[in-house]
């Protein structure tokens, strides 16, 4: 359960940014927000509506608030179609919407699963219910979730979301210059639960007409303005939380629930537990409808992007690493992509041209030293044991039909694998 509550982490694509800069305390006095006061008032125009509503929602994102946070940016959106700001957070909190009544969902598959693992969802659970709202929210739903391939479409939901709000920071909203102010919620994860309460009051048609935010001595509010080059980060941390989610989705899991079982009875060795998959028919096989190869465009997107900052290093970091090169900006320190002061790491121009030459297919070389391989053309290691060349990317642009098939067929008297199955 802690890993469904991570698709929220979305957020962090702009929470990222606002960390070295000096928060305010939001954790004084209790704090209502009367929405329909705004939705009410003539003498707002539409537009001063929109702000006012996305503002609000804007203060909503957070980990245990984002459900009333996209009640009010609705609105906002509703009042005020075009409203950046609500246009931002609506796409950050659409992955985790995507969680709405997923406790419950999950809980006939919970059901089928070890005791050890029975155990621990119920203990996240019970952290959860700690914050009423939150709790309704993951329950408000039916329990419906009863195999393996059914929570991989759940997911598949979450990484649409994500996908969206990645090509909308990576689109036409990214010549927009704004003033945001979101609060970063910062503290142990049953405390900030416990302790950091949302309530929804008086419920109308799709919101409430006011949100009550108790004190959270885990809540902080940072302001900074976001321009094109907070908006490039935002797009590539946002793609980070995608990647995470495409991994859980591009290969089957069925057979999870038996292995769970299987994984509780005991030490096994490696050849024991390899015969133990095989046997099961779906569990590796790449689904068909796997997003696994985007992994290959957002690494261009990276490249691109790079390519883009070091066109403006004088606007974006005037004064070098570790120099508060914009201040006032998202991204205070600037966006550097400048060669380290550090001489024993490698030049800018050599990692962006191994990382080019990745992206277009090319073998890189690798360098194996104590069991870890290193690209030779970055590291300043010398004598490596053996040398060899990969793609790297191969998994991600040529992915393997079957996992199973790369699992080792020999192993030694103790059980321990020899080889991969497939070499190549």
């Amino acid at each position: 359960m802690k890993n469904q509550m991570l698709a929220a982490s979305v957020i962090a694509a702009l929470i990222a940014l606002t960390g070295c800069h000096e928060g305010e305390d939001t954790s004084l006095a209790p704090k209502t927000y009367d929405v329909e006061s705004i939705i009410a008032d003539k003498g707002l125009s539409n537009s001063e509506k929109g702000e006012m509503l996305a503002e609000i929602g804007e203060a909503l994102t957070t980990p245990v608030s984002f459900m009333f946070a996209d009640e009010v940016l609705n609105q906002a959106l509703y009042w005020d179609s075009s409203n950046p700001r609500a246009q931002l957070y609506k796409k950050m909190v659409a992955p985790a919407m995507e969680l709405k009544g997923s406790i419950r969902g999950l809980r006939p598959l919970v059901h089928q699963m070890s005791d050890v693992s029975q155990n621990e969802f119920a203990i996240a659970v019970r952290e959860i219910e700690q914050n009423k709202s939150l709790y309704t929210f993951l329950n408000d739903g039916p329990a419906k979730i009863e195999n393996e391939t059914q929570a991989q479409q759940l997911l598949d939901k979450v990484y649409q979301a994500q996908n969206s709000l990645r090509v909308f920071l990576r689109g036409a909203f990214k010549r927009n210059i704004l003033k945001l102010s979101p609060v970063v919620i910062n503290g142990p994860i049953d405390l900030v639960f416990a302790q950091c309460q949302v309530a929804g009051v008086n419920a109308k048609k799709g919101y409430h007409a006011k949100y009550v935010v108790q004190p959270c001595p885990f809540a902080k509010i940072y302001s900074a303005t976001v321009d094109s080059a907070d908006i490039e980060v935002m797009q590539h941390a946002a793609a980070g939380a995608q990647i995470a989610t495409i991994m859980a989705t591009s290969y089957d899991l069925t057979g999870g629930v038996a292995f769970d079982h299987y994984a509780q009875g005991g030490p096994r060795t490696a050849s024991e537990s390899v015969r133990f998959v095989k046997q099961l028919p779906s569990a590796g096989l790449l689904r068909a409808n796997s997003s696994i190869r985007m992994i290959h465009a957002m690494g261009t997107d990276v490249y691109s992007g790079a390519k883009w900052a070091e066109q403006y290093q004088d606007r974006l970091c005037p004064k070098g690493h570790y120099q508060a090169n914009r201040p006032g900006r998202a991204l205070a320190m600037g966006l550097c992509v400048q060669d380290l002061p550090d001489r024993t790491q490698p030049k800018k121009d050599t990692v962006l041209k191994v990382f080019a030459a990745a992206l277009a297919g090319t073998t890189t070389n690798f360098g194996i030293v104590d069991g870890k391989a290193h690209a030779t053309e970055l590291s300043n290691i010398k004598g490596y044991e053996y040398e060899a060349r990969a793609d790297v990317l191969a998994p991600f642009t040529k992915p393997v039909a079957n996992l199973k098939t790369l699992l080792p067929t020999q192993f030694d008297r103790c059980g321990q694998p020899l080889n991969v199955g497939d070499s190549t």
